[in-house]
């Protein structure tokens, strides 16, 4: 097999956002617990240095974990879909396909026939001195529930099996 796409730093970056989002998980687990422990103690919380009632510790508790758990769960997701190299077999027109959480999502290999549709975004969004530049392409694949998500900033080294995947114009690496 011919490695014709490698993600390269990108890939890297989203491993690194993925283990800093752990990181926050965690962060916001034990701050929920802390809170659940000692919520209303301080005479300025309200409740006259008296624990808060259960049902407002419990509720504040679970919000502050729950944000923290749902975005580790949004990036263990993001990482699952999240191509970092593919490579391509011509004589059987074969696709291997790696992700950037292997242990959640193990490499697939399918054929060009098998790609039911692709479509590229722009990934262009702005706003007051902030201008972000972030193409990508999604590609469904027959037989599988989860998308590929192919970062159009990765090093493209070959484009004619990269355009038959993408069906659309990929970009120039």
């Amino acid at each position: 097999m011919t490695l014709i796409y490698d993600a390269g730093l990108q890939a890297r970056k989203v491993r690194w956002v993925l283990a800093g989002s752990a990181v926050v998980a965690c962060a916001a687990l034990w701050a929920g617990i802390a809170l659940y422990n000692s919520f209303g103690l301080n005479p300025a919380d309200g409740y006259g240095g008296q624990l808060a009632p259960v049902l407002h510790r419990l509720g504040l508790a679970t919000l502050i974990g729950a944000l923290g758990l749902l975005l580790l769960i949004g990036m263990l997701y993001y990482s699952s879909i999240y191509v970092v190299r593919i490579s391509y077999l011509a004589r059987n027109q074969l696709y291997q396909v790696n992700f950037s959480s292997a242990a959640l999502r193990a490499p697939i290999t399918f054929s060009a026939s098998e790609i039911r549709s692709s479509r590229y975004h722009e990934g262009m969004m702005g706003g007051e001195g902030v201008s972000v530049n972030a193409p990508w392409t999604i590609v469904r694949v027959s037989g599988e529930r989860r998308p590929l998500l192919i970062d159009d900033q990765g090093e493209i080294l070959s484009a004619r099996p990269m355009a038959a995947l993408c069906r659309t114009n990929p970009g120039s690496g």
